[in-house]
Order: C-alpha cells, then structure tokens, then sequence
C-alpha cells in the first residue's frame, strides 16, 4: 500500500510541474512602474478587453517572467503593456496611440489599429510550453 501511495503522489507531483505555460515578457527598459498582463480565452474577451485571467507584476529587471498553473487546455491570447504611471491603464496619446510599451502573444504586430485576435492566438495543449513577449514602443 506504500509502494502505491507513493508512486501515485510522484505522478501527481510529476504531472501538476508538467501543466504549466511559461511566459517571458522581454526587452523592458525601465523598472517603474508595473506590467500588467491579460489573457483572453476567446476573440470576444480579446476584442472587448474583458480578462479571463488579469495580472499585475512589478519591473524588476529588463525581463520578467509569469507562470500560468493549471491552465486548461485551449486558444489563448495575451496582452501585455507596461504601465509605467501605475494607473492601471495603456495611456494614449490624443489619436489613439499607446504612449507605454505593449505587446502580444506570438508578436503579433499591425500596421494600423490594434493587433488581430487571430494572429495573437497560440494553442495550449495542458503540458509544459514557454512563450515569449516582447514589450516595446510601437
């Protein structure tokens, strides 16, 4: 009984370190203010800024790294932007242009308007996968 018992306690724990998505959030210049990072689950969520996980990191470091346990399986996006006032917003400039670093999941990038859900969109599988992010002017 033992045996079985310890055996089933190293898969968990072997299993639960697995199911994690680790993300790389890179090229920060500054370490005022926060990051403030947005996961969308769905191209509504993306495209209304509705979160279904919101997180709030302080800059340490020119990267800074976020980890997502047990996440389920699915499409996800993410967005990021580093509020360098701590208001908890993409300040803008009088047109509609971030005046504060941001970025997208896959690096997405548009030549006009805000980036695409589809082309932010990235796969999670439910086993160990990294990502990484580059935050910077546009």
């Amino acid at each position: 009984m033992k045996i079985f018992l310890s055996l089933t306690c190293f898969f968990c724990l072997a299993f639960s370190s697995l199911a994690q998505l680790d993300v790389a959030f890179t090229n920060l210049t500054s370490t005022e203010g926060t990051l403030v990072i947005v996961l969308h689950d769905s191209e509504s969520s993306f495209l209304s800024n509705e979160a279904t996980i919101k997180t709030t990191l302080s800059v340490d470091a020119t990267e800074v790294r976020h980890t997502y346990d047990e996440l389920k399986p699915g499409h996800y996006a993410i967005r990021v932007f580093h509020d360098l006032n701590s208001n908890d917003e993409l300040d803008k400039n009088f047109v509609g242009i971030p005046k504060e670093p941001y970025g997208v999941s896959n690096n997405a990038k548009e030549r006009f308007g805000p980036p695409k859900y589809d082309r932010a969109r990235f796969y999670y599988d439910g086993t160990s996968m990294s990502l990484s992010i580059s935050v910077e002017r546009h």
